[in-house]
């Protein structure tokens, strides 16, 4: 049976090595990706194709597009749907990749999981046939896998496969696959289901490559299938409490992009054999993409957390550069919010968790990374520079490495992180006893901090109500740009000038976001993009949700969500895909760069670090802030370390929790 491809909507499933989409009709699945467990250069997410099932009773067959679904869920991670199959029998689907909280081996399962409940409400015993087939694109995932393999029977499980491609039915009374036809694998299962019964039949769709991580455990994909048709419950818990923990703020629009917008994160989260694990920014691990993508492993999978940061750890130069990406290796000689980044990431899980044994596990590199920075400081006054323009690489400062910054000294973004990393600095070292670094630090800060906030006519960054770009030529550019609201995060803008800055800001708003660049940049200069485009207007989800967090930070609650509503209706609803993308087009809001990029899922982070906040009290007692006013809501937090899962609502101005703290250990929560 041939399936053709329709439009999509959205990656309605998926975790860190499958992940798919299912259209309003019911197609599963229109589009497959795979996430392939390499290192390798460009090493991208894989198209692999598309897949399809057919439903034959009583003598008619009818494909999964053809069925007269009522879609009761079709939003990440999860798609459920029911349909009439004849008269007497409904069919059901539960179709998910495994993920739940804290095991980070769900998150990397070989497989698509489609479950059907087939209920035979009749006075007879009804036969029902179910075909999946699998068929790749010429370019698919298989086409690397040669086109052979074999069909076996294992207990209670059939799995057809090709080398590493595989579909395996649990739950069947007689199963056969064929592998025979070229860049194509299908599986016909049969099921009976007696009168006034039911009966389910589970697939498992996925490739096992021999790098791929749970080849630790697993040899083939029917042992990976059976450990997970004897777990099908496990797997739904386990989505049902990933879905419950990512955090609510009563608002549904709000809640339903969160949603969306963490599928980045995960999807583009990537493991091998080895143990080894990243947060891709598009084939990598680079600090920068990893930095915004990653709230979510800090609050969901701290070990995974711990993981990234020691593979970065190991990859740092003797000099102290951490290179611009690993895993593959990509390398560059400046890059100075690669390092600023690293070091904000210690940072930023020493905060949320207060793991003093970690901390003291990277604090040298903490050190090393930031005194890497200081060498770039050529003119003594305490702020690093780019390269002066008669490098070629001159540009590579900040995430605007694009060649027309050529020639630009200093930027908002890195210089406002630079104080962001000396102020951490500081106070990180005053955990670690270590005083003469907290010392060097507190007096290289307040330095930098002087000299960045003079106005730009005496050298500074600060232009009336922005800060500004600083260049070597000595050239005054009008322009506005939202990175810097990175410093509002981290508390290092004075806070007379937050509200210049958010007032400037509005000139660059429309109605998909706030442009990153704007007015327009219109001088001549090598690749300048169009005005409107990529890193001269473009909007950026990533950057909208870092603005986002600062503004729930500094009392701008109302705004914060404003911008959320506008950027997740233009990047998912208006684009019609439902998948986090690059960037928009800064005049029409088109969406354009990739199509999933992870740093998009920053929206999490603005929620657990911007609306709700963790405030330690001391080692054992947290309170939670919440910072966002009048609107009811019930949202379940995974909180730090030993602090567990609360409960925490707001009925009638009122602020209540339940709480599954451990023994001795405490939560309140207040508003501010």
């Amino acid at each position: 049976m041939n399936f053709t491809a329709e439009k999509f909507t959205g990656l309605v499933v998926g975790n860190a090595t499958m992940s798919a989409s299912v259209t309003p009709k019911g197609r599963l699945y229109g589009r497959i990706l795979y996430n392939p467990p390499h290192f390798h250069q460009n090493n991208t997410i894989r198209e692999a194709g598309q897949a399809g099932f057919s439903f034959t009773i009583d003598g008619n067959t009818k494909c999964d597009c053809e069925l007269d679904w009522n879609v009761t869920e079709h939003i990440y991670p999860r798609y459920m749907a029911e349909a009439p199959l004849a008269d007497d029998v409904k069919l059901s689907v539960y179709a998910v990749a495994p993920i739940s909280v804290f095991d980070i081996e769900d998150m990397f399962a070989p497989y698509l999981m489609t479950s059907f409940t087939l209920e035979n409400s009749g006075g007879e015993d009804k036969t029902v046939s179910i075909y999946h087939e699998w068929q790749t694109t010429p370019e698919g995932v298989m086409d690397s896998f040669g086109r052979y393999g074999e069909c076996n029977t294992s207990g209670a499980l059939t799995t057809v496969n090709m080398r590493d491609v595989f579909i395996t039915v649990s739950g069947a009374d007689t199963a056969d696959g064929d592998n025979t036809r070229e860049g194509m694998i299908y599986l016909t299962a049969s099921v009976t289901v007696p009168a006034g019964a039911s009966r389910e039949i589970t697939f498992f769709t996925g490739v096992f490559e021999p790098t791929h991580r749970y080849r630790m455990k697993y040899d083939t994909p029917t042992h990976v299938c059976a450990a997970a048709s004897r777990n099908l419950c496990g797997i739904k818990t386990g989505v049902d409490e990933f879905i419950s923990s990512l955090p609510s703020v009563g608002d549904e629009k709000i809640d339903l992009y969160t949603r969306w917008y963490s599928s980045a994160a995960i999807i583009l989260t990537k493991s091998a054999i080895s143990g080894e694990v990243i947060t891709m920014g598009y084939s990598e691990l680079n600090q920068r993409d990893s930095f915004w993508t990653s709230y979510i492993h800090l609050s969901l999978w701290p070990s995974l957390e711990r993981d990234i940061m020691r593979t970065s750890q190991r990859w740092m130069r003797p000099d102290g550069k951490i290179p611009t990406t690993v895993l593959p290796r990509i390398e560059r000689d400046y890059d100075i919010d690669i390092n600023e980044y690293y070091c904000l990431r210690i940072a930023r899980y020493f905060r949320y968790h207060r793991d003093y044994t970690f901390l003291e596990e990277m604090w040298d590199s903490y050190v090393k990374a930031a005194d890497f920075l200081i060498t770039f400081d050529r003119d003594g006054d305490g702020l690093p520079e780019q390269a002066p323009p008669d490098n070629p690489m001159s540009f590579w400062g900040d995430w605007k490495d694009v060649t027309f910054v050529q020639g630009r000294k200093l930027a908002p973004h890195f210089d406002l992180l630079w104080l962001a990393v000396l102020k951490e600095g500081v106070y990180l070292a005053r955990i670690m006893d270590d005083d003469a670094t907290a010392e060097r630090y507190g007096a290289l800060y307040d330095k930098a901090f002087a000299n960045l906030n003079r106005d730009f006519a005496d050298g500074g960054l600060w232009d009336v109500d922005h800060y500004a770009e600083v260049w070597y030529d000595g050239r005054h550019l009008p322009q506005v740009l939202i990175d810097q609201t990175a410093g509002i995060i981290y508390g290092v803008i004075p806070e007379e000038r937050v509200e210049k800055i958010y007032k400037a800001l509005e000139a660059n708003e429309n109605d998909y976001g706030i442009r990153e660049t704007f007015p327009y940049r219109t001088y001549e200069a090598v690749m300048m993009n169009e005005p409107g485009d990529y890193h001269n207007g473009g909007i950026w989800p990533y950057l909208m949700f870092c603005d986002v967090m600062g503004r729930y930070m500094t009392g701008h609650a109302e705004k914060a969500e404003s911008l959320i509503r506008k950027i997740g209706y233009a990047d998912l609803e208006m684009a019609g895909d439902f998948t986090p993308g690059e960037y928009l087009d800064g005049n029409t809001g088109e969406g354009k760069g990739k199509q999933l990029q992870g740093w998009a899922a920053a929206l999490i982070g603005a929620l657990t670090h911007g609306a709700y906040a963790v405030e330690y009290v001391s080692d054992k007692e947290i309170c939670i802030n919440v910072r966002f006013k009048e609107r009811d809501f019930a949202t379940t937090l995974i909180l730090p370390r030993n602090f567990g899962k609360i409960t925490l609502r707001r009925r009638g101005g009122e602020l209540s929790i339940t709480s599954n703290c451990r023994r001795g250990y405490t939560v309140t929560a207040r508003e501010v």
